[in-house]
């Protein structure tokens, strides 16, 4: 009678939680490529997912450059902004928008990176692109501190479309 009563309940929580994980799947982006860019302190990148559709999804993170070093990083929870510019270099509104709900929480956080280590971003973006599009616009924000000293830093980096096969 006990096992009746096991799987009589067990089928019920093993189908639910393989229908779960299929939903998961088919609703989490997957970040399939890649892009990254050296500055003059960090190396800033990002990860999208398939850059053939209208519309891509964009998780930005900070790289630690240096071969040798720890880098200290002291920024906000969402530390990366993302802009869509069209050919002029001006802001087309409503293209991006956060994915998962930003967390307000305004105190500043510091992470330790070892060589090569990432820090993502707490949140990923949705990026719609108009016809009038040219460029990704990256704007990093934050405190260093390296081998070679503490510096506050604000980094830009534009991104041709281009050159993401948009």
């Amino acid at each position: 009678m006990n096992r009746n009563k096991y799987l009589k309940w067990s089928l019920p929580i093993f189908i639910l939680v393989i229908v779960a994980g299929t939903a998961y799947f088919f609703i989490t982006p997957i970040f399939s490529h890649e892009y990254k860019q050296l500055t003059e302190r960090v190396e800033i990148g990002l990860k999208y997912t398939n850059p053939d559709e209208a519309v891509m999804y964009v998780h930005p993170y900070v790289e630690n450059p240096n071969n040798t070093s720890d880098l200290t990083l002291t920024h906000k929870q969402n530390f990366i902004n993302i802009y869509v510019l069209d050919e002029e270099g001006n802001i087309i509104e409503n293209a991006v928008t956060v994915e998962q709900p930003e967390n307000n929480n305004t105190d500043l956080l510091q992470t330790t990176l070892k060589p090569g280590e990432k820090e993502k971003n707490i949140c990923h973006y949705k990026i719609k692109f108009s016809e009038d599009a040219n460029s990704l616009q990256l704007n990093f924000e934050g405190e260093v501190e390296d081998e070679f000293g503490s510096a506050e830093i604000e980094e830009i980096i534009e991104i041709n479309l281009d050159y993401l096969n948009i």
